[in-house]
């Protein structure tokens, strides 16, 4: 199940019934009195649509949530044309051509094989994000420009182009850390943290920071006097927390895979909320959190959100 926290009545949880496979892929079958919702499995059922096409109808809930509007299901281009004219309108781009309902080593694969670009990926990965961060509310510092100019040139690794974001805790050099605070002004970091280095060396293609609720206390991405992060399966629920920006980007296939973090539940929390893989890994596994130092013992895992058991194992 997936479990997530309404925005209205934040002590009040919500359980989706169950995840079920009815077009081949774990769905939510949610109930039809949120914002937005739409029942996936039925519409598997009814109209015989694959994964991408059943995600872009959900996707399309967090349009009408905020009041924009997109294509239906059923009435996207998937030419190149077509995508470039839905990206420049804002609307949802349902792009079979790169990343389409890939995982993040599927898409390794793809641009290994050369059916896809690295750059196509990026492109891709950043004209679905401008489509649907404006009712998802997920990314904190978008950093595109520079991420088209590294997809040029991917980095070596087993994710080699793949793109991904970072959670707002971890420095990238050339972005800023807030830490999800209003608080917190900082300048933009010198050099990548340890664990950055680690990331990118894996091959990943940085496209910006990701939002967690300030100084990651919280179970939920959402803030006193700013909009929430929103979960795309119903923007009406949460995306969980701490690593609620990256679960909401991975969950509306922004991108396959993204950088979380965990020390009592920050990976594992939005990664139920969002129906995705979470897994703390063991301490010592990967390199450790600058924030480690600071405690008297290491509780912080860095890690990743995924939307396969085999990504999140790769990495």
């Amino acid at each position: 199940v997936a479990l997530g926290l309404d925005h209205d009545q934040r002590t009040a949880m919500a359980v989706a019934p169950q995840m079920v496979g009815a077009c081949g892929i774990g769905q939510l079958d949610l109930e039809a009195d949120g914002v937005g919702v739409e029942r996936v499995p039925a519409l598997c059922r009814e109209q015989r649509v694959d994964f991408t096409r059943a995600k872009a109808s959900l996707i399309m809930s967090a349009f009408r949530a905020s009041g924009q509007t997109g294509p239906q299901p059923g009435e996207l281009d998937h030419s190149a044309e077509g995508r470039r004219i839905a990206a420049a309108n804002g609307e949802i781009v349902d792009d079979q051509g790169a990343l389409g309902d890939l995982d993040a080593i599927g898409v390794a694969a793809a641009i290994a094989a050369g059916t896809i670009s690295a750059r196509e990926a990026t492109e891709a990965a950043i004209a679905r994000a401008e489509a649907v961060n404006p009712a998802l509310n997920a990314i904190q510092v978008p950093d595109f420009e520079r991420a088209l100019k590294q997809a040029e040139h991917p980095r070596p690794g087993l994710f080699s182009g793949v793109p991904s974001f970072v959670k707002d805790n971890t420095e990238v050099e050339g972005l800023t850390t807030d830490q999800g605070s209003l608080a917190v002004k900082s300048r933009a970091a010198t050099a990548n943290a340890p664990f950055t280095d680690q990331f990118v060396s894996g091959g990943f293609t940085v496209l910006g920071k990701s939002t967690m609720p300030e100084f990651g206390f919280n179970a939920t991405t959402e803030y006193a006097t700013l909009p929430p992060t929103r979960n795309p399966w119903n923007t009406g629920y949460s995306a969980g927390a701490s690593s609620g920006g990256s679960a909401a980007l991975v969950a509306a296939g922004v991108v396959p895979i993204a950088h979380a973090n965990d020390g009592g539940g920050s990976i594992r929390i939005p990664a139920a909320a969002c129906g995705l893989v979470g897994l703390k890994p063991t301490r010592g596994r990967v390199v450790a959190a600058a924030e480690a130092a600071t405690l008297p013992v290491d509780i912080i895992s860095n890690g990743v959100v995924s939307r396969s058991v085999r990504d999140t194992a790769h990495f």
